[in-house]
C-alpha cells in the first residue's frame, strides 16, 4: 500500500505553498485507492462463484484433459450385476482421469433393497461410492408396478430408499427424471408419497427438446416442489441429437444443424445462469467420450444417427463439446 507521508519540497530556501502540499496528498491517496481496486474487484468475483465438481457418464471414457478442463470429478455408471461385482468394477473408475467420486444407478427390481442396504455398508469402506440411485425412474416405476402390485412397488422403492441411507446417512439417493415426466402422476398419487419424495437427495433432470430451455427455471421450481430436499443436477447432451429426437415437442421434421447448434448454445447459456444463481448445483453430461466423439458406439444404431450423416453428427458433437469446454473453463477462472 501506498503511504502518503508529509512531504516538504525545498526550493531554494523557501518551502512550497501550503495548498500545494494538500494537492499532492489528494493525488497520492487517489493513487492508493486506485492500486487497491483490482484486487478488490479480483476478489469478489472469486467469492461470487466457485464452479463446482461435475458428474459425466462414464466419464472415464473422456479425452486426455478433458475432465479437467470441465471440472468432472465424478463418473455415473450403470451396474446391473450383485454389488460385489459391482463394486470392483466401479473401484478400476476412481482415480483414473481426474475421477474421485462415482454416482452408481443399479436396477429397481424385487431385489433392490437388499441390493441399497449392500451398498450403503460398502460405501463406509469405499468413500469414493458418492451417491446411488435409479436411472429412468418413472419408466423403471412403471415396470415394477406392472410386474408386482401397487402395494408391492410402493414397499419395494420405500426401502430401497431407506436403505440407502441406513448404514451411512451422508450416502445419497437420487434418481433421473426427464422433462416430460415432471408431473407425472406417480408424484400427485399415492405410489409416491410426500414423505418419501422428501428423502430423495438429487435429481438429475433431463431435457430432451432444445428449443425448451426457456422453460428451464419453472421446471425446477415444480421438481423442487416434488422433492424439495434434492440438489438437482443438470442434464447436458453435447452431442447431435438430430435424428433422434425434434427440437421441440410434437415437432415432425429434424431440426437441422445449424439451428440445433444455436439452441444448445443458447440452453448451455440457461445452464450457466442457474447454476451460477445455485439453483443448480452441478452439471452432468451425457453419454461420455467428450473430446473423442467419433469413438462413440451409439452413432451405430441408426435412430441416433442416419448412416448417411454419420460425419455430420461427429462434427457437430465436436463443436457442442467444444462449446461446452470453452464456456466452462472461462467459468473456472
Amino acid at each position: 500500500m501506498v503511504r502518503c507521508f508529509r512531504v516538504y519540497i525545498v526550493s531554494g530556501q523557501r518551502l512550497h505553498s501550503h495548498r500545494q502540499h494538500i494537492l499532492r496528498r489528494m493525488i497520492c491517496l487517489v493513487v492508493s485507492v486506485l492500486l487497491l481496486l483490482p484486487v478488490t474487484t479480483r476478489s469478489i468475483s472469486a467469492e461470487a462463484f466457485s464452479l463446482p465438481w461435475m458428474i459425466g457418464w462414464g466419464a472415464t471414457s473422456d479425452a486426455p484433459g478433458w475432465n479437467e478442463s470441465l471440472n468432472i470429478e465424478a463418473t455415473r455408471e450403470g451396474c446391473d450385476s450383485q454389488p460385489p461385482k459391482c463394486i470392483t468394477y466401479l473401484n478400476t473408475k476412481v482415480g483414473s482421469g481426474n475421477i474421485q467420486r462415482v454416482i452408481l444407478s443399479f436396477p429397481l427390481n424385487t431385489k433392490a433393497p437388499v441390493s441399497s442396504l449392500e451398498y450403503s455398508r460398502y460405501s463406509l469402506t469405499n468413500q469414493w461410492l458418492y451417491s446411488i440411485g435409479i436411472d429412468d425412474f418413472i419408466e423403471k416405476y412403471k415396470a415394477l408396478v406392472v410386474n408386482t402390485s401397487k402395494a408391492d412397488a410402493l414397499s419395494i422403492l420405500t426401502q430401497t430408499i431407506t436403505n440407502a441411507h441406513f448404514a451411512n446417512p451422508a450416502l445419497k439417493f437420487g434418481i433421473t427424471l426427464y422433462e416430460t415426466e415432471i408431473d407425472s402422476h406417480f408424484f400427485a398419487g399415492d405410489l409416491f408419497p410426500a414423505a418419501l419424495r422428501a428423502q430423495v437427495d438429487i435429481v438429475h433432470f433431463y431435457r430432451g427438446y432444445r428449443a425448451n430451455a426457456d422453460s428451464l427455471s419453472g421446471d425446477i421450481d415444480r421438481i423442487k416442489g416434488w422433492f424439495p430436499h434434492a440438489q438437482i443436477v443438470g442434464g447436458i447432451y453435447p452431442y447431435d441429437r438430430d435424428d433422434y429426437v425434434s427440437c421441440e415437442p410434437r415437432g415432425t421434421s429434424h431440426c437441422g444443424s445449424p439451428r440445433a447448434l444455436a439452441l444448445f448454445e443458447r440452453e448451455l447459456g440457461k445452464d450457466v445462469e442457474l447454476l451460477k444463481s445455485g439453483r443448480m448445483s452441478r452439471l452432468e453430461f451425457y453419454p461420455g467420450y467428450l473430446g473423442a466423439p467419433g469413438r462413440w458406439p451409439g452413432w451405430q444404431e441408426k435412430r441416433i444417427c442416419a448412416p448417411a450423416r454419420r460425419e455430420a453428427c461427429v462434427q457437430n458433437s465436436q463443436v457442442m463439446q467444444e462449446k461446452l469446454r470453452i464456456t466452462l473453463e472461462r467459468l473456472s477462472k
